[in-house]
């Protein structure tokens, strides 16, 4: 497979694009698969080049569903923190995370979207903690906290979980 051609490089270079995959998979997918058509039909892969072009998108584009869905929190949920034990160790809701009883500003972080497709949590000017991946918030240097969701809002009222 020759890289070298200009389209081709941008089919490449737009598969690597984690934003588009993440944010938007089924255009992502549609998209590249129509040009991985079009880099066919001008003959610059052959049919076999072409089918491993498709089957990258179509597992690229799965992983990111996935990922996905398994990094979803309930926007207007509120999470119990468990330790490994299942002890509570804080809480979380749609305002931040509060560790520990919550009191003070260094109990308390807010959550952000990072790059990294994770959620970032940092306090107050930003110094980055841990992240929120899938069901666990995974604070640096120290064990995973699973999320346990006791409840969400629904129109302003507490719905137990």
């Amino acid at each position: 497979m020759n890289r070298q051609n200009p389209f081709l490089s941008a089919w490449w270079r737009d598969l690597d694009d984690h934003e588009a995959r993440f944010d938007m998979p089924s255009v992502y997918q549609a998209d590249l698969l129509k040009r991985a058509g079009e880099i066919l039909a001008d003959g610059i892969v052959d049919e076999l080049e072409h089918f491993s072009m498709c089957e990258l998108v179509r597992a690229a584009t799965s992983h990111a569903i996935e990922e996905k869905a398994s990094d979803y929190v309930q926007p207007n949920g509120q999470y119990q923190l468990l330790d490994g034990n299942g002890q509570i160790a804080g809480r979380m809701d749609g305002y931040g995370i509060y560790l520990g009883d919550g009191v003070g500003i260094y109990n308390r972080a807010i959550a952000r979207r990072g790059a990294d497709r994770f959620r970032v949590i940092g306090f107050g000017l930003g110094t980055t903690i841990g992240c929120i991946c899938g069901q666990n918030f995974n604070q640096i240097g120290l064990p995973p906290l699973r999320l346990h969701l006791v409840a969400y809002r629904v129109n302003g009222e507490l719905i137990p979980a």
